[in-house]
């Protein structure tokens, strides 16, 4: 197990207090949106102020949840009249709402891309896996059987059935990746989860040259959906019932960091995010939801 020390800075920031929830958090760069009341709110680091998104009357249909943001791109899923969700995006330049999915059934996008393309699945939490490139049109069948997925450049990874596995887009190859769950991506590199009796680990894998490393392996405490950027990971911990926080590792020194301290919520699953350097989540902590992000830096 890797030596638990604190990050150089972890600026650890709560960016919401509403009574009622707010969530969906997607991070562009230097900003944070988030789901406000139905309403697309943001924070930018850069400037420490906040925002709307829209000015006005806010053009999106039926908005359920964010999924992902470039700054010309808003890509979300909406809820419809049959309680279903499908997937949609809004470009930003020409005030344009596009629907990628309107078909019985749900749709729902999982992941998205800067470079144009998202990842969504059909059939509710698990189904068919797909990408849709909104650039050209051009929607790819990836596989028939998945449950969770990420895309980063060129690689998709998914999980089903306990294994995980990858998907070229280039070459149009699949491959399996190892046992486990809740992979990401970024570049080259595959993060995901594996238990083994009481044991939980954070695996590690280079996917051009195939090295693997274990980065964190525990039994004091159960780990939730790690995120990977170019020079960090973080990931949700529990460690006790309805005691959750957040914790990183820095990939250049192997070191583990805290970001946020475990305390008491509702829910004890954190799913984070994570681009570059900056962190964000919706954790029950006051009682209602709110959105925590994090800048981390050496």
């Amino acid at each position: 197990m890797a030596e638990i020390t604190y990050a150089a800075t972890v600026d650890l920031q709560q960016l919401t207090f509403g009574f009622y929830r707010e969530d969906w958090p997607v991070i562009h760069k230097d900003t944070v949106l988030w789901l406000d009341e139905g309403v697309v709110r943001g924070y930018d680091f850069k400037y420490e102020k906040y925002f709307n998104l829209f000015e006005g009357v806010q053009p999106l249909s039926d908005l359920y949840g964010l999924v992902g943001y470039d700054s010309r791109f808003l890509v979300y899923n909406r809820l419809t009249p049959n309680k279903s969700l499908d997937v949609s995006f809004y470009d930003m330049n020409n005030n344009i709402e596009y629907f990628v999915t309107d078909e019985p059934g749900s749709q729902s996008a999982i992941d998205y891309d800067d470079n144009g393309t998202l990842l969504y699945i059909d059939g509710g939490a698990c189904g068919k896996l797909y990408v849709f490139n909104i650039i050209n049109g051009k929607n790819k069948l990836i596989t028939n059987n998945a449950c969770y997925g990420k895309i980063s450049d060129n690689t998709v990874v998914f999980e089903y059935a306990g294994k995980v596995y990858g998907y070229n887009l280039n070459k149009n190859v699949e491959y399996f990746i190892a046992n486990g769950n809740s992979p990401d991506v970024y570049k080259q590199n595959v993060v995901w989860l594996y238990a083994n009796g009481g044991t939980s680990y954070i695996m590690l894998k280079d996917l051009h040259t195939g090295e693997e490393n274990i980065l964190l392996e525990t039994s004091i405490y159960d780990l939730y959906y790690p995120s990977l950027s170019r020079d960090y990971i973080v990931y949700g911990k529990n460690t006790a019932p309805d005691i959750s926080g957040i914790e990183g590792i820095d990939l250049k020194s192997s070191s583990v960091f805290e970001i946020q301290v475990p305390g008491s919520q509702q829910n004890s699953v954190i799913v984070p995010i994570l681009e570059e350097n900056i962190a964000a989540w919706m954790s029950w902590r006051t009682g209602s939801g709110d959105i925590y992000a994090s800048e981390i830096n050496r």
